[in-house]
């Protein structure tokens, strides 16, 4: 697994900007969120480096909630996600 190192980024966690600037990311984990020297460090050698130049970097979002009343009309009605075309 390739590990990370993601500066000069502007973080967002939690519904809040952080004061870091970078992060790393080792065998899959997030290890640190700081400066860009402690992330580097935290990274190890070798890491991969990603310039965010000043982007916005946030967690992968994985919203699994849904509205109970909504959900079950939606689960009722025929699902054509399957289909590609207007005939299929």
């Amino acid at each position: 697994m390739t590990n990370i190192l993601i500066r000069d980024g502007v973080l967002f966690s939690g519904g809040r900007l952080l004061d870091a600037t970078a992060l790393a990311v080792r065998d899959g984990r997030i290890t640190a969120v700081g400066t860009e020297e402690e992330a580097r460090a935290a990274a190890g050698p070798g890491a991969a480096v990603v310039d965010a130049a000043g982007g916005l970097v946030t967690p992968g979002f994985a919203d699994a909630h849904v509205h109970a009343c909504f959900g079950g009309v939606e689960a009722a009605r025929c699902d054509l996600t399957a289909a590609a075309t207007a005939q299929e």
